[in-house]
């Protein structure tokens, strides 16, 4: 009767609504913007909740969480830029589309799934939530490293050849290099800090992706002149209507959206993993799973369809362990714990007991905030697209400007700013010699889980390997990592072999 109560409560609520489209929109704007992700879009929108009683405020939150994740796909897509981080796989297909003048198409997909992807995930978590949250419980350290490793491996598997598998195997070594810059967390030791405060917090992430993605890309397209982000803003010019996928293509890549939504769902539970390792993992997947796997990378559909319905499914999976747990599982989600005490409420089994009505009225928002999408979206998608209407000049300007404002914005800190400004220089390299910006990214996001999991593991274990993996999920999931990163060069060998007979 509680979900019963809260979904009447939510639909004959004007002020609901009218929130939902707020944030999704705002949440939108976030995402698409370069250096603005979708956590710091959250932050942003707290000052508006003060005079909101809890359910307003929180139906406003997670509608902007809903929005912020979708958001990124737009300048994936049109820029090649991630506008989040959990949107670069993304940009593999959506911008090779755009090149190709399928990029209306391309962002139609990403809405489609998107939607589908975050809805699918509110239905499951309200539905089988116990479930879920008994098993990610369940998760031991090693086990939590394993799946890192796992999002890793996606990623190094994303080159089409041994080559270019290498040059992303190195980035992502890179990557985890700079992981381990900073205070040890076990030990409390500074690690390659060099003597500067600075650098005792560690290297974060979101200078980082900002410099490499956003400042890297304008300064190779600043070279190039007539490539890339110039050619696909001639190409929106002449087609700029969002085209959703007709029915018999949407079914044609219906078990891909499938199997990204589990992985999204399933990844989101755990805290700490998030929407970046969902939408990496379930490219991976539908990649070697697809009977197209050879296009990947060229600009399909399928490409687009698997990380932006797992990135926004995770969105669902994250609040499992919020709601039943009162543990944050994403950055995000962090944020709107915050709301939650600042409202006077403990996340966790005692809130289900003793506020259903706020439980399911967050489901509801949720769920009606992702149905929202499909048509502010297409709406947010289309207004973005006039900003290309601009000289290169100006958008390039643009966008530096943005990158060292978001920079700056996330501590107010200048040093964040120098990082940002010395990996749009590495940015820009590792592009011009085809070395995959993602790995370094995604190797420096998941470095301190893998190292942190993997050392409370073998405390458990009383620093015994054999007992801290010697687990069925840890074997199978390293297992995995192993063919999916040797497959590359087994594909080679056997061409090799086809040719030579």
């Amino acid at each position: 009767m509680d979900i019963l109560s809260a979904i009447h409560g939510v639909m004959t609520d004007p002020i609901s609504w009218f929130l939902m489209v707020v944030g999704v929109c705002a949440g939108v704007l976030f995402g698409a913007l370069p250096g603005i992700s979708t956590s710091m879009g959250v932050a942003l929108m707290l000052p508006f909740t003060y005079r909101l009683d809890v359910i307003h405020a929180l139906i406003l939150m997670v509608s902007v969480y809903c929005g912020g994740i979708f958001g990124g796909s737009i300048t994936a897509i049109m820029f090649n830029i991630p506008g989040t981080p959990e949107a670069t796989p993304t940009t593999f297909d959506g911008y090779k589309m755009t090149l190709k003048g399928e990029g209306g198409k391309a962002l139609g997909t990403a809405i489609l799934c998107s939607a589908f992807g975050g809805a699918f995930s509110v239905l499951m978590m309200a539905l089988i939530s116990p479930l879920l949250v008994k098993a990610a419980l369940n998760f031991s350290p090693a086990d939590y490293a394993a799946v890192a490793f796992l999002g890793l491996s996606a990623v190094a598997g994303l080159g089409h050849g041994p080559k270019e598998q290498l040059k992303a195997i190195l980035s992502v070594l890179l990557g985890l290099l700079l992981a381990t810059v900073g205070i040890d967390a076990i030990t409390g030791v500074p690690r390659f800090t060099f003597g500067s405060p600075a650098l005792l917090g560690g290297i974060k992430f979101i200078p980082v992706m900002i410099g490499a993605f956003a400042g890297g890309e304008v300064l190779r397209q600043i070279e190039s002149r007539k490539k890339g982000l110039m050619i696909g803003i001639e190409l929106f010019r002449k087609d700029v209507t969002t085209r959703f996928p007709s029915l018999r293509e949407f079914l044609e890549i219906k078990w891909t959206i499938l199997k990204s939504a589990l992985i999204g769902l399933g990844i989101g539970i755990l805290p700490g993993a998030g929407a970046t390792i969902a939408a990496f993992v379930s490219y991976g997947v539908a990649k070697r799973s697809s009977k197209h796997r050879d296009k990947f990378g060229t600009g399909i559909m399928e490409g687009v369809a698997a990380p932006e319905t797992a990135n926004n499914a995770s969105t669902g999976g994250a609040m499992v362990p919020l709601l039943s747990l009162g543990i944050p599982g994403s950055g995000t989600t962090a944020v709107i714990l915050g709301i939650f005490l600042m409202y006077g409420l403990q996340p966790g089994p005692l809130l289900y007991a003793n506020n259903p009505k706020l439980v399911y009225s967050i489901i509801v928002g949720m769920f009606f905030a992702n149905i929202l999408m499909i048509f502010l979206g297409r709406l947010g998608a289309r207004l973005f697209v006039e900003f290309l209407r601009l000289p290169y000049y100006v958008i390039g300007t643009t966008i530096i400007l943005l990158s060292v404002i978001g920079s700056y914005g996330l501590d107010n800190d200048i040093d964040d700013v120098w990082i940002c400004l010395v990996f749009m220089i590495i940015g820009y390299f590792m592009r011009k010699y085809d070395f995959p910006v993602a790995a370094l990214v995604l190797g420096l996001v998941l470095g301190k889980l893998i190292e942190n999991n993997l050392r409370r593991a073998l405390i458990i274990s009383g620093f015994s390997w054999s007992n801290a993996l010697l687990r069925p999920l840890t074997i199978s999931l390293i297992l995995l990592t192993i063919f999916m990163l040797l497959w590359p060069y087994i594909k080679a060998l056997r061409s090799k072999e086809v040719k030579a007979d």
